[in-house]
């Protein structure tokens, strides 16, 4: 089977990358996370398996937040100077 690369999660280099990139001093960072259901978590490992993160599969959303200092959204908080980084998250 060929896999085709539309379908893989981006490398961790890449996402690394995208998450530098953002990190600009003083804004916050907002995100939002999803949670999936995995029947089979070997599965996570394999890139011969599509992973079908879709609506039936969804169970969880949180956010959004600040990665940055973890803070989360409100109007008040959005303009608010971000006291974090991403380097004191990891």
């Amino acid at each position: 089977m060929r896999i085709v690369s539309k379908y893989l999660p981006p490398s961790t280099e890449t996402l690394e990358t995208r998450l530098i990139n953002l990190d600009k001093p003083g804004e916050h960072l907002w995100i939002m996370t999803g949670a999936w259901h995995i029947a089979n978590p070997e599965s996570a490992f394999d890139p011969a398996q599509i992973k079908l993160m879709d609506r039936e599969n969804l169970v969880a959303f949180a956010g959004p937040g600040c990665y940055k200092c973890e803070k989360p959204y409100s109007k008040q908080m959005s303009k608010r100077r971000c006291n974090g980084t991403i380097d004191t998250v990891q």
